[in-house]
């Protein structure tokens, strides 16, 4: 099986030097219908890196009650996701919820917590203000109403411009101790975004138009203030420095039946404060297994080729990222983390209607996972065997 890789890459490899495609050349290259849109040279890359096994992360509620909630827990409601805890404010009527997601809970979410504070309304039409009808508060690749929908995105909003209350850095620096102080694992800024008075009222004015359109019955705007400012600020969880995989790149149902293979971890922090927090599918590590050599990106790359350079090909194909990242993957002990190369990939998707008489050109995204030390595709999150030697499947007990 190795050699079989090792004669892929050599094979590629020829492919990539003898093509007229300049390795070291600016984003933006083409080989017949891919194109490559990020930068070699910002693609981060190591000599070796481990796998370790590890536990979904169990959320305590001792360190959240002293570093997270403004109120004392209420006694826990049970649910399908695991406890939930509901507070209001004796003084300001500010109503606060918690739920910590149980490890195996039927919902098929683990290993963190939800916080937030219920929404401010808006004085003028009553309404509450949400920022969850303002922006697409979580990482990954943009949702499909973001591409048919201007107010549904983050893109114009900014990831430089601090805001008056806070700078963007010590937002972070805030966030990321907050998040030790809870128990998380180690996280590390990922995105950031300033969610000005000025962007967040046009978003609602496009929100309203939209549910005005599909005849909504609440289509009334609100009033975005300069008080209503706040940063989205998106983390990821890293292992030695490595990041785990934050977006959807399995799609098979078994495997995601049995658990969750992606890490989310994000936060919306106003002028007073956490207004909410977003965790699951973090690892607790339990022991390193094993250290291994990894391939180069350009060997990578020479795998991704061997499989996506089709000279049928018809439509375009566009590997928009590289990057090294820790997978989860499941086996009868518990996690594996899998040090892996990740391409996003995209394509044209369908065209659709984004209201009467306009439509709109959509994407659809896909990811391509190699094993970064033995070269193999992963494309099952339930696994017994990381080196790949045709593993039975096997769910978490």
């Amino acid at each position: 099986m190795k050699r079989h890789l090792l004669c892929s890459i050599l094979a590629a490899s020829l492919l990539l030097s003898g093509c007229g495609i300049d390795k070291d050349a600016a984003p933006n290259y083409v080989l017949g219908k891919i194109h490559f849109l990020y930068d070699r040279d910002a693609v981060a890359e190591r000599e070796e890196a481990s796998v370790y096994s590890g536990t979904y992360y169990q959320a305590q509620l001792a360190p959240l009650q002293e570093h997270l909630l403004r109120n004392q827990a209420s006694e826990p409601e049970g649910n399908a996701f695991g406890r939930a805890f509901y507070m209001e404010d004796p003084d300001s009527g500010t109503l606060e919820h918690l739920i910590i997601y149980d490890i195996g809970s039927e919902a098929g979410v683990y290993g963190g917590f939800t916080y937030g504070l219920m929404p401010q309304q808006d004085r003028a039409s009553g309404k509450q203000k949400s920022y969850l009808d303002v922006a697409a508060l979580w990482p990954g690749h943009p949702p499909t109403t973001g591409l048919l929908h201007d107010y549904d995105t983050t893109e114009d909003f900014s990831r430089q411009a601090d805001l008056d209350f806070l700078t963007m850095d010590e937002a972070a620096e805030a966030f990321q101790a907050l998040a030790a102080d809870c128990g998380l694992p180690a996280v590390q800024r990922d995105e950031i975004y300033a969610l000005d008075a000025d962007t967040l009222q046009k978003h609602s004015d496009l929100y309203a138009e939209c549910m005005r359109e599909q005849n909504a019955l609440d289509a009334a705007s609100v009033t975005w203030e300069k008080e209503d400012e706040a940063y989205l600020l998106q983390f990821v969880q890293v292992v030695d420095g490595i990041p785990l995989m934050d977006h959807i790149w399995c799609t098979d149902l078994d495997s995601r039946s049995a658990g969750v293979l992606e890490t989310t971890v994000y936060g919306v922090l106003s002028r007073d404060g956490l207004i909410s927090l977003n965790i699951y599918g973090t690892v607790a590590l339990n022991e390193e297994k094993e250290r291994q050599a990894l391939l180069s990106a350009q060997e990578a790359e020479a795998l991704f080729l061997a499989k996506y350079d089709d000279s049928t090909r018809l439509s375009d194909l566009y590997a928009e990222s590289l990057s090294l990242e820790y997978v989860i993957q499941l086996g009868g002990d518990g996690l594996l983390l899998v040090p892996a190369w990740v391409f996003c990939l995209s394509q044209e998707g369908p065209v659709m209607d984004s209201a009467p008489e306009e439509s709109v050109a959509t994407k659809d995204y896909d990811h391509y996972v190699i094993n970064a030390a033995t070269g193999e595709e992963i494309t099952l999150g339930i696994l017994t065997d990381v080196h790949g030697d045709s593993p039975e499947m096997e769910a978490l007990p």
